[in-house]
Parts: C-alpha cells; sequence; structure tokens
C-alpha cells in the first residue's frame, strides 16, 4: 500500500544563529506529521544564483578555473554568481555573471527548468540552470577584487566527459546533464560514444 507523505509545517519563526556576507545560518522548528514533535534543523540561506553553460557557435564551452575556500580546491566550474539586490532574475543574474566573469555574451538563452535544491534537507538557496548558445567575446573580464578567475575554452565533448569524471562543482554538473538534450540537437551529438563505463 502506497504511503502518503505529508509536507511538515513551520512551526514560529526562524531564529538567526550567524550572518555575514548575505549568509545566515538559521533554526527553524518543524511538526512532524508522523509523530506530531516538534523538530529543530539548522539551514543554512542566502540568495539564490544562476549557473550558465555558455557555449560559442563553433561547440567550444568557456568554463573558468577559480580557487573556492570550502573545498580548499581550485575547481573547474561554469560561469554563475548570485543576485545583486533582491528579486534580480535568474537570468538577468546569469548574463551579468557570464560577461563580469568571462567577457563573453550569450545569442540565445534556454532556461533548464526549476532551480535546483544542492542540499534539499540544509538549505533554503536555489540553483538556476542556463544554456546560453552562440556566445561571443564582446569585453575583458570585470571580477571583482576578491575574485581571480580564469577563463578556458574547450571543446563540448571534453566539457561532457570532465563532468562525467572529474567536475566537482554540483551546479556545473546539473546544468551540463539538463542541457544534454538541447546540446544533442543543436550539435548533432553523439552521446553513447562519450561516455565508457
Amino acid at each position: 500500500m502506497k504511503k502518503e507523505l505529508k509536507v511538515w509545517e513551520k512551526v514560529g519563526e526562524p531564529t538567526v544563529l550567524a550572518g555575514k556576507y548575505g549568509s545566515k545560518l538559521i533554526s527553524q522548528n518543524f511538526k512532524n506529521p508522523k509523530t506530531g514533535k516538534e523538530e529543530e534543523y539548522v539551514l543554512y540561506t542566502k540568495k539564490d544564483w544562476s549557473t550558465v553553460l555558455p557555449v560559442t557557435s563553433d561547440g567550444k564551452v568557456v568554463s573558468i578555473l577559480q580557487y573556492k575556500q570550502g573545498c580548499n580546491q581550485i575547481t573547474r566550474e561554469l560561469p554563475g554568481g548570485t543576485g545583486e539586490f533582491d528579486n534580480e532574475p535568474p537570468a538577468d543574474v546569469m548574463r551579468r555573471e557570464l560577461k563580469e566573469e568571462t567577457g563573453y555574451e550569450a545569442g540565445s538563452v534556454i532556461d533548464l527548468g526549476p532551480g535546483q535544491y544542492p542540499m534539499t534537507r540544509e538549505t533554503l538557496r536555489q540553483m538556476h540552470p542556463f544554456l546560453a548558445l552562440d556566445c561571443k567575446k564582446v569585453a575583458e573580464q570585470a571580477v571583482d577584487e576578491t575574485e581571480e578567475i580564469e577563463v578556458e575554452i574547450i571543446s563540448l565533448q571534453e566539457w561532457i566527459k570532465l563532468c562525467h569524471t572529474k567536475v566537482i562543482e554540483p551546479g556545473a554538473i546539473v546544468t551540463t546533464f539538463r542541457a544534454l538534450p538541447y546540446l544533442k540537437k543543436h550539435f548533432s551529438l553523439d552521446l553513447n560514444s562519450l561516455f565508457s563505463v
């Protein structure tokens, strides 16, 4: 017999435990519908962010390399970032971040579906994935003083293989996966030939 799952009810207002630079660690109580008991959860929140898979007309991916403090590594990933003000549309965030971080501008843009929660139990924050086709370099990078970003242009086939084996940033992997049907159609990709398990 199929279970009927229920959404847990939030109880009271969240309590901010810590916060700085737009990030907050909050405590929120929820009522467990199975037991009727209140349970406390600690959640992380910050403004939503957008990630874009930028592809040139000749099938090259505009990827970036940068140091990330959480994993203490230089990571290979896709351009992206958070909104600069409340209610900035995700597509606007994506276009701005793409140009600032790489100097590239999107020709056409495809919204790759609903926002993704990278940690569904621990965060209120969503990542919005986009595919940008026919990207062209129109300017130099304009990163802020806390960023040091190297742009690396690689073939679409190599990027997909890297996402399958080496890329560790979840937003880049989800965005690439969501883009595969469009990439297959637009570039006549043979996806079977890209993977060997």
